[in-house]
């Protein structure tokens, strides 16, 4: 084979100037990755996570409570335990698991800023009008 026809079909190269899911390079033009959520994906709520370390990869679970019902005293005290049952599981590269960390705390800051923003602005909006004294 010649070098002319093994480089008919180069391997795409990534882009290391941005995140690996934005784009990749082809020798010839960039492929724009779009990602798409399907308007059926359920949405499911997780009050519980455990992070697995295992042959150089992580595991994310992802688990929901399953809380009993019970509307007296007796039925309370007969509950024995509640379970939580895993509703997804990923699996992450180190690299991806510091990306979603970084994306996570950059969310969250941001979230308590504008949370701390919102309480100064109503402790102003709650000040009497009637609390300036008079001169």
């Amino acid at each position: 084979m010649s070098k002319k026809n093994r480089n008919l079909f180069p391997k795409p190269k990534v882009n290391t100037k941005s995140n690996i899911f934005e784009r990749i390079i082809d020798e010839e033009r960039e492929i724009p990755i779009r990602r798409v959520i399907p308007p059926d994906l359920p949405v499911l709520y997780s009050d519980g996570l455990v992070v697995q370390n295992r042959n150089g990869m992580f595991t994310l679970y992802f688990f929901q409570a399953k809380h009993p019902l019970a509307f007296t005293t007796e039925e309370v005290n007969n509950i024995k335990s509640v379970d939580t049952v895993c509703v997804a599981q990923i699996l992450l590269t180190p690299k991806q698991m510091e990306e979603n960390i970084k994306a996570m705390t950059a969310n969250l800051e941001r979230l308590r800023a504008e949370t701390s923003k919102l309480k100064e602005e109503s402790k102003v909006d709650e000040e009497p009008e009637n609390s300036k004294e008079d001169i």
